[in-house]
């Protein structure tokens, strides 16, 4: 009988977890029905998007007149913005021409959207040219500065080696001398001891 109801209480247990279960499920999927709609909607406006062409590469570049006809011709709304400030990256580019746009190229964007296009005037390219050659002419300077930092320097130890070897010779001219002189003392004392020697061996 005990046993009868200890296992009541193990079924009652076990359908009461499931019902628990069952209601989380429901709970979760329901509050994820919400999510999937926004992200069919979006995904259904997605499909309207256009993709911003490729104004400018490597080995090519479009016009500014151009890029704002072919946005137009897709149904994007075109800004032009001038860069003003110089810089040595723009020195070879065209005037003109588009440098870049915002949002970037490949982007996909709602039709209606804004896209900037950024262009270069002449004076800024010229600007920018000068700045690229007062650079190598500072590179031009640093390197000559170099070399004639480098030539006074092997100049210096020619110099000094030219110094210690003049005084080594010297020195050993001197210690020749000394030595012929200390040499000519001894024979010639020599020769007077031998001198003396003969006279009282023959006296």
């Amino acid at each position: 009988m005990i046993t009868g109801g200890y296992e009541m209480v193990k079924i009652k247990e076990a359908v009461k977890i499931a019902t628990s279960m069952a209601t989380i499920v429901g709970t979760v999927v329901t509050a994820a029905q919400p999510a999937k709609e926004a992200l069919d909607e979006r995904n259904e406006k997605r499909k309207d998007y256009v993709e911003i062409p490729t104004f400018y590469g490597k080995d090519f570049s479009v016009s500014l007149d151009k890029a704002q006809v072919m946005l137009e011709k897709i149904g994007l709304v075109s800004v032009s913005a001038e860069i003003t400030k110089p810089s040595m990256k723009y020195k070879d580019e065209k005037k003109l021409v588009v440098i870049k746009t915002i949002p970037h190229a490949k982007k996909k964007v709602a039709p209606g959207s804004t896209v900037t296009i950024s262009y270069l005037t002449e004076s800024v390219i010229k600007e920018s040219q000068k700045l690229f050659d007062e650079q190598e002419k500072q590179k031009h300077i640093k390197e000559q500065n170099r070399l004639e930092k480098s030539a006074k320097s092997k100049e210096k130890r020619a110099e000094s080696f030219s110094t210690i070897h003049e005084k080594f010779s010297n020195t050993t001219k001197t210690i020749s001398n000394k030595t012929k002189v200390i040499s000519s003392k001894i024979l010639k004392k020599d020769k007077i001891i031998f001198c003396q020697l003969y006279q009282q061996e023959y006296k």
